[in-house]
């Protein structure tokens, strides 16, 4: 895995449903925590290795947790975050590229995949999201829904 530069930019996906309580306007923090199969690392895509509809389409080609039904996409944004601005997060260990090369069950294959890797010490998290939040809020970027419904067409035929 390789760290990638303080000038590139990395795309996060958030639901457009999962607002914060008090501003509605923004992603809610829980879109830049971790899951439990995480292993401690927030999964982007880097800008250079993909377009921001690339990106949501990808969701659209995964299955669902369990099942072999399709995850939506139409309910999905994107925000880029800058990796120096990232870095600097206190409890943020390094942005890498970590390509999945091959598509696996239900995951297409994603050579623009890339790690957030977040500190072991979970006291660290709340105050990590929520700073990668705020961090991403003001860069929504603009995707082409049009676009992605084509390229998750192609994609789910694929899978």
């Amino acid at each position: 895995m390789n760290p990638l530069s303080f000038e590139d930019f990395v795309y996060r996906i958030a639901l457009t449903t999962d607002r914060d309580r008090k501003n509605k306007a923004i992603p809610a923090i829980r879109n830049f925590s971790l899951n439990p199969n995480d292993n401690g690392n927030l999964s982007v895509d880097w800008d250079k290795l993909t377009t921001p509809e690339d990106s949501i389409a990808r969701i659209g080609a995964q299955f669902k947790f369990n099942s072999s039904e399709f995850k939506e996409f139409e309910n999905r944004e994107l925000y880029a975050l800058n990796v120096e601005k990232v870095r600097s997060i206190e409890g943020i260990n390094d942005v890498v590229h970590d390509p999945i090369s091959e598509s696996l069950s239900g995951i297409p294959k994603n050579e623009a995949h890339s790690l957030i890797c977040c500190s072991s010490n979970e006291e660290l998290h709340p105050e990590i999201f929520l700073k990668l939040r705020d961090t991403a809020k003001d860069n929504l970027v603009i995707v082409n829904m049009d676009i992605v419904r084509e390229k998750v067409e192609v994609l789910r035929e694929k899978t």
